[in-house]
This record gives structure tokens, sequence and C-alpha cells, in this order.
């Protein structure tokens, strides 16, 4: 029983001494809007243009392409990495194409490398095949997810009007 009760107030003791009647001291250094997203996207499409027909034609090669440059920029003191890139296109009658995935491997065989160094910003030029049966004109949607050299992972999303 004794030791209940010194046990009782060992646990009441310490609870006490970490509250504070005082406010915690607080200094401002600079501005105080902390940026959350370590990195922003855009987007800009060149003008959609037909693909070269061989000898034969749609569904070999597809009758058209639109080039775009997915544009990363680096906010903070980190280096981040693009791991992930998803595309896709809709035209203006609504026909949705399948989604285009780009994994970290193909990006970095394509680009080199996929890093994007700290405070600046980065182009990744793509081109992208639409299929048969489908109008020039529509939106096109891109997602993009890095991961930068702490390990944390973000995503971002891009929509183009494609005339």
């Amino acid at each position: 029983m004794r030791a209940l009760a010194a046990a009782t107030i060992v646990v009441v003791a310490s609870l006490a001494s970490a509250c504070s009647d005082t406010a915690a001291l607080t200094t401002t250094t600079g501005p105080t809007t902390v940026s959350v997203r370590s990195a922003d996207f855009s987007a800009s499409a060149g003008a959609v243009f037909s693909q070269q027909m061989g000898k034969t034609a749609c569904p070999a090669f597809p009758p058209f392409v639109i080039p775009v440059d997915l544009i990363v920029r680096v906010n903070g003191g980190l280096n981040v990495f693009l791991i992930n890139v998803n595309m896709q296109f809709v035209d203006s009658t609504g026909i949705v194409m399948p989604q285009i995935t780009l994994p970290a491997p193909q990006l970095t065989a394509q680009f080199g490398t996929a890093l994007v160094q700290a405070r600046s910003a980065r182009t990744f030029p793509f081109t992208i095949p639409v299929a048969c049966g489908t109008q020039q004109k529509g939106a096109l949607t891109i997602q993009a997810r890095t991961r930068d050299e702490q390990g944390r992972e973000e995503s971002g999303q891009v929509s183009l009007k494609v005339d």
C-alpha cells in the first residue's frame, strides 16, 4: 500500500512539473508562410500534328501525336526525382484514350536522369501518340509523382486544352 501511495505521488509530481503558467516563448525571424509542396508542376502543349504514315495506316501508326513539355519546379533546398508520369487524352467527343504510364526506369532511360535540382526547374518533353478514331481536339491530363532526397513523395496534376 505504501508503494502504491509513493508511486502515485511520483506520477502526480512529474505531471505537475510538466505544466507551466507562462506562455511559450515565440520569436519570428522571417516569413511565416511555409510551402508544404516541394515541387510545382506545369505543362505546355505544342501544336498537334499528324504522324508520318508508313506503308500501313492506323493502327500500325498513330494518326497524330501531341508534343507536351512537363515543367517541374523545385521550391525547396532538396533535390527531387521524377518517379512516375501518367498521361491521358480525352477528345472533344468524349472518347477516352488509355492512360500512358511512364515509371522511373523508363523516365531515366528517356532523359538520362529524372533529377530536378533544388531551387531550379527542369523541362521534360514528351510526345504522346493518339489512337485511331479520335479527334485532334480535347483535353490532356498529366499526373506526376516526385520523391525528394529524404524519401518524401508528392504528386501533382496538370490539365491542358488541346486545340
